[in-house]
């Protein structure tokens, strides 16, 4: 008897517990379908189709749905009247040595861009460091993709110095190792600005042979082309002429006229042939200068003029007063 007065009061507990537990579970809220909802919005899909009204499922911080969603999230955004769009990509990033100090990025995130493509200059540490350099992003985290460019100059440098001098073929072959070192440790090819110097110093023939390097791992040619005024039409076709010789593909950075009376007819001619290219196979879009052109002055020519022997021969020169006649 006991026993089975036991056995009953068990079982009485037992249904007040699976009673109280169903009562809990009728009470609980639906769990979200999605981490974030936003609805209503003008949703641009980044391919330059027109836009759909539409709403946004994000699950697990990755988009899982769009067009009319019915279950809730955990947030919900109203973006009635608001376009929609992936993040932005700044092809022309300066942050690569500031990531390491302000990862998060923010004066970039609040303009929509989540993605950063720096160096127009080169990384910020030479190419045997460029593994360690990209460690140390990882480990301190950042709030944005990121991605760099290898300069030829750095290369270059590294080998010859920064004055002026065709390399030999001994000099020729480091450089190639160098770009190899970088393009193998993640760089996504290789950059010049050829305006300014020590980059201008550069041959085209030159510039093939280190693109050929960054061509075999998939990578760009990026650049500020040589001449943005008179000669723009020439500088595009080095452009174009180097990706074709070497297999990368172009990207020219912030494309503009800058040659006065050569407005409203040079740009014209240089998207002309940019499209050309581009049809066959050779070419990005380029960037733009959606501004009035702005002027470089005299610092393009009158550097590589002072920095024809390097730059500390300039440095000398510069501290050196010099009185004109009278």
């Amino acid at each position: 008897m006991p026993t089975r007065t036991m056995g009953l009061a068990s079982m009485k507990w037992s249904r007040f517990a699976w009673g109280g537990a169903a009562m809990l579970l009728l009470g609980a809220a639906p769990v979200p379908a999605y981490d974030i909802v936003i609805r209503g919005g003008r949703v641009l899909d980044g391919a330059g189709n027109p836009w759909v009204r539409a709403d946004i499922g994000i699950k697990d911080g990755r988009i899982a749905r769009i067009g009319h969603i019915a279950a809730r999230g955990a947030k919900e955004i109203d973006a009635t009247g608001r376009y929609v769009a992936p993040g932005f990509i700044d092809m022309m990033d300066q942050s690569g040595s500031v990531l390491l100090i302000h990862g998060a990025a923010e004066n970039k995130l609040r303009m929509g861009v989540t993605t950063l493509i720096g160096g127009e200059g080169g990384t910020p540490v030479p190419a045997d460091a460029i593994p360690r350099y990209f460690d140390d992003l990882a480990t301190r985290g950042i709030a944005v993709n990121f991605g760099t460019y290898y300069s030829a100059t750095q290369a270059r440098v590294a080998v010859m110095g920064d004055g002026a001098g065709t390399p030999t073929p001994a000099q020729l072959d480091a450089m190639r190792a160098l770009v190899d070192r970088a393009m193998r440790a993640g760089a996504f090819g290789i950059s010049t600005a050829l305006m300014y110097p020590p980059d201008r110093f550069h041959a085209t023939e030159d510039l093939v042979a280190l693109a050929k390097v960054a061509a075999r791992c998939g990578g760009f040619y990026a650049t500020h082309v040589r001449d943005e005024s008179a000669r723009l039409l020439d500088s595009v076709d080095e452009a174009i002429r180097i990706g074709e010789d070497s297999g990368a593909k172009v990207e020219i950075f912030h494309l503009k006229a800058a040659y006065a009376p050569g407005w409203g007819t040079l740009m014209p001619q240089a998207i002309a042939r940019i499209a050309a290219a581009r049809d066959r196979g050779w070419m990005s879009r380029p960037t733009s200068t959606p501004t009035p052109p702005p002027a470089p002055g005299l610092r393009g020519p009158c550097r590589a003029m002072s920095l024809l022997e390097g730059s500390r021969r300039a440095s000398r020169n510069c501290a050196t007063p010099r009185c004109a006649p009278g």
